[in-house]
């Protein structure tokens, strides 16, 4: 009786191999299709069969050839027909699984599938072949996109990790997304006034976001960390300064402005420098020495780009004149006190002066 059953068992067990096939640990299933999404990352048969898996991996321990064949047959129209996964991971399928034939109607069968040779419409740099199985060409992503709540948690891990880094955002928005990530922008304010824009792709999980730790660079991407972050908005910053004083110089005259010298009348001819006057009566100065003492300011005045200061004497003593000179600064014009010693009537070259408040 026992050898009966065993027949009816192992018939049992056969019977279920030819329908269901083999039976792989869902584990392994799941590692497979990820390495063959690392190979095809626009690959989106690929992409779907590792997303659902992964999710009925969380209940079931194993999966049969004839589970992976059926979800194969459910999500093979979203392929285009273009899919890697029996070349990549073909063994998972029953060998007598044949692929899904797609609809054809009227002409079309007859058409010859000319956009396989069409070269892509953008050019292939480094960043496109890093980020090809993140974000597509197009605003509404490759696959598909993830609810608002999602974007919200993906805006809120990117302005913590920016914060953790003592960089705060002005504002951080979700711009693009697929299945496997978020790509958001953050804004921050520099002290130059300005803003610098920084793309930080943000991975999920499950549709659950986690912290970004990398960000784009140029053509790169780049290990999110404190000192590549501040050198990225360091040259950002100068750049769009740079680009901001280029933008409208050659609207800018560089033409020096020139006035007539203004004619002094010989009858108030003594008046103009009434000030040497009363130094040169009060003092054993000449009106020559005070004009040489003058024009010695004026030459260190024009050798710190200062040129055509406005030079008065406003006090003097035995052997020493002083001098009030109004100049232009970034604040304004500020006027300056100028003491040049003058020993047997010779001035020497001034080395400092005092700021007169107004």
């Amino acid at each position: 009786m026992s050898h009966i059953k065993d027949i009816a068992r192992q018939a049992e067990m056969a019977l279920d191999k030819i329908k269901n096939g083999k039976t792989f640990p869902a584990s392994y299933v799941v590692a497979r299709l990820e390495t063959a999404l690392e190979k095809h990352p626009q690959d989106a048969l690929i992409g779907h069969m590792r997303d659902v898996l992964s999710k009925r991996a969380g209940s079931d321990g194993f999966f049969s050839q004839r589970d992976i064949a059926e979800t194969y047959d459910h999500l093979y129209g979203m392929s285009g027909r273009n899919s890697r996964f029996r070349e990549e991971a073909g063994d998972l399928l029953p060998d007598s699984h044949a692929s899904v034939p797609a609809n054809v109607s009227g002409a079309e069968g007859s058409r010859v599938p000319l956009e396989k040779a069409l070269e892509p419409m953008y050019e292939a740099t480094k960043l496109s072949e890093e980020l090809a199985g993140v974000f597509s060409l197009n605003k509404k992503g490759s696959f598909s996109a993830f609810s608002d709540n999602t974007l919200r948690k993906a805006e809120k891990f990117t302005k913590l990790q920016l914060q953790s880094m003592d960089c705060t955002p002005q504002a951080v928005k979700a711009i693009r997304s697929n299945d496997h990530f978020v790509l958001c922008t953050a804004s921050i304010d520099t002290s130059d006034f300005t803003q610098v824009e920084v793309s930080v792709p943000v991975q999920v999980t499950n549709g659950i976001p986690s912290l970004p730790t990398s960000f784009v660079q140029g053509d790169q991407l780049v290990k999110l960390n404190k000192e590549n972050l501040y050198v990225f908005v360091k040259d950002k910053n100068n750049f769009k300064q740079k680009s901001s004083k280029k933008k409208y110089a050659d609207q800018r005259s560089f033409g020096t402005l020139e006035t007539e010298t203004p004619i002094t009348p010989a009858s108030l001819e003594a008046y103009t420098n009434i000030e040497d006057s009363l130094v040169e009566a009060a003092t054993s100065f000449s009106k020559s020495q005070i004009n040489i003492a003058r024009s010695v300011i004026a030459s260190q005045m024009a050798g710190f780009g200062i040129p055509n200061a406005q030079i008065k004497v406003a006090s003097s003593n035995e052997k020493t004149l002083t001098f009030n000179s109004d100049i232009p600064t970034g604040r304004g014009r500020v006027v300056i006190s100028v003491p040049v010693d003058m020993p047997n009537g010779i001035p020497v070259i001034p080395n400092k002066f005092k700021n007169i408040p107004s």
